[in-house]
C-alpha cells in the first residue's frame, strides 16, 4: 500500500468521485487555466494519470502537502509519484473524496 499527502484544486476545482486511469503521459508540457482565469504553462511535468478529462494525479513540486493549491489534478510529492507511477496502469481506479 502506499500513501501521501496530495494536493487539490483551489476553490473545489478537482471533481470528487471515481473514475479509471485512461490515459498516461511520462512527461508532458501542462497548460490551462487556473480558476480564477490566469493561464499557466509548466513543462516537463513527470508521470501524468488522467482519470477525468484534463484531471490527473501527477507530481509536482511543492514546499508542503495536504491542502487545496492546484489548479484542479491531485498533486503528490515527485519521490511518492515515482513509486505510484510503477504501481498502477490503465483502469486503475483514483478516487478523490473529502
Amino acid at each position: 500500500m502506499l500513501a501521501s499527502l496530495a494536493n487539490t484544486g483551489v476553490d473545489d476545482s478537482t471533481p470528487l468521485g471515481t473514475w479509471p486511469i485512461y490515459l498516461r503521459m511520462s512527461s508532458q508540457t501542462l497548460i490551462g487555466n487556473y480558476p480564477d482565469g490566469e493561464t499557466y504553462k509548466i513543462p516537463d511535468v513527470r508521470e501524468i494519470d488522467y482519470f477525468d478529462g484534463s484531471f490527473a494525479v501527477h507530481e509536482f513540486p511543492r514546499a508542503s502537502y495536504g491542502f487545496p493549491q492546484s489548479a484542479g489534478c491531485v498533486e503528490i510529492p515527485p519521490a511518492v509519484d515515482a513509486r505510484l507511477w510503477e504501481q498502477v496502469g490503465y483502469g486503475t481506479l483514483v478516487t478523490v473524496a473529502t
